[in-house]
């Protein structure tokens, strides 16, 4: 995240001053923290990946992870992008982390020098960027003049950090990009989710957000179906409270699905809707306060996801069994009906569900 102290002072401009690199240098880095710093407060959670990262299966089989095509935003603001036929190679050999990684996977970070307010670093491994020869810039008025001009390219490196180990140390920014466990004797690539920027229909978050999306609605229609036909004096108490709760459905179903088929939405965004599924689902089954969760953590967004769909599946599965009319039989003065041992086996198993629900998260996200 930006600061405001990380943005240099402007530029006294005056006339007839005598111009250096480093009076643009640092226009440059004005302009770039003035611009991180804004977005930062527009949305906080501005950092990670654009589109799903590509690497090397077979290398990775063999002990390296090599990344081939990657395209991301870094917590600082600065725009990165890899491809390997272009840009050199990302990798990383993890031969030292077998032993480690099976037990508990290795976070493997993306990583580039922190900006320093001094300029360059004194240590070159520290570099921010290397140096590179740009290809010919024609000028647009004189299409024929072309020159090279040198670019700077941000310098990536992927750093490994151990089960309970601590993140990467400040001299870098960074953030996790995946975990890897050794099973089998081959490293191979965990469900983990890094931090993206928007969340697309067939990503690993849009398809769980599309399958409780797809519940939901199933759900919503056997509730319309069940309670379009004709009510009678005896189903009358049940199909109202199916109306109630496919009014609970559907309230916040659209929100959902919406945001969710854009294929462009912040993570962020979707655990909100989900949120606001939870809210209005957790009075089903008897229930009356949603769980506690995980708060959002944008470095690991599956996580945050877990549990509020866990919550809303197992709502809709008590759906059905919250709702079996039965009838009373009618005995001259009144209507009686004869307490099946089962029924309060079922009554007996939810109240055990929302004890465990009201004494905290853990249970709900074990």
């Amino acid at each position: 995240m930006t600061r405001a102290s990380d943005i240099p002072a402007a530029i006294q401009w005056q006339e007839g001053m005598l111009l250096v690199p480093q009076h643009f240098q640092q226009l440059a880095r004005r302009a770039e923290g003035l611009i991180a710093y804004r977005a930062g407060m527009i949305q906080p959670f501005h950092w990670g990946v654009r589109r799903p990262v590509v690497i090397d299966a077979a290398m990775l089989n063999n002990g390296t992870l090599r990344v081939t095509e990657l395209e991301a935003i870094m917590p600082d603001g600065l725009a990165v992008h890899h491809v390997t036929d272009k840009g050199g190679d990302l990798q990383l050999s993890l031969a030292d982390l077998a032993e480690a990684a099976r037990g508990q996977p290795v976070t493997v970070h993306l990583a580039v020098a922190a900006r320093r307010s001094s300029g360059a670093p004194s240590d070159a491994e520290l570099a921010r960027y290397d140096l590179i020869d740009g290809e010919p810039v024609a000028d647009e008025n004189a299409p024929d003049s072309t020159v090279e001009i040198a670019r700077l390219k941000p310098r990536l490196l992927l750093l490994a950090t151990r089960a309970g180990e601590p993140r990467p140390p400040d001299k870098y920014v960074s953030f996790p990009l995946m975990k890897i466990a050794y099973r089998d004797q081959v490293f191979v690539p965990t469900e983990f989710v890094p931090p993206t920027l928007a969340v697309a229909m067939r990503s690993p978050l849009g398809m769980m957000c599309a399958d409780i999306a797809n519940r939901l609605r199933e759900k919503a229609v056997f509730l319309s179906d069940q309670t379009s036909g004709a009510v009678t004096l005896e189903t009358q108490a049940a199909a109202e409270e199916m109306r109630a709760t496919l009014r609970r459905i559907v309230s916040a179903l659209p929100i959902l699905e919406a945001r969710l088929k854009t294929g462009c939405a912040h993570p962020f965004d979707l655990h909100l809707s989900l949120a606001e599924v939870v809210g209005k689902m957790a009075s089903i089954g008897g229930g009356v306060v949603p769980p506690p969760f995980d708060p959002y953590d944008h470095d690991d967004p599956r996580a945050a996801f877990s549990g509020p769909i866990r919550f809303l599946q197992e709502s809709l599965a008590r759906i059905e069994e919250a709702f079996q009319p039965v009838s009373f039989a009618a005995q001259l003065d009144r209507f009686s009906l004869v307490m099946q041992k089962a029924w309060l086996q079922q009554i007996g198993d939810r109240r055990a569900r929302r004890a465990g629900r009201a004494g905290g998260g853990d249970c709900c996200l074990a």
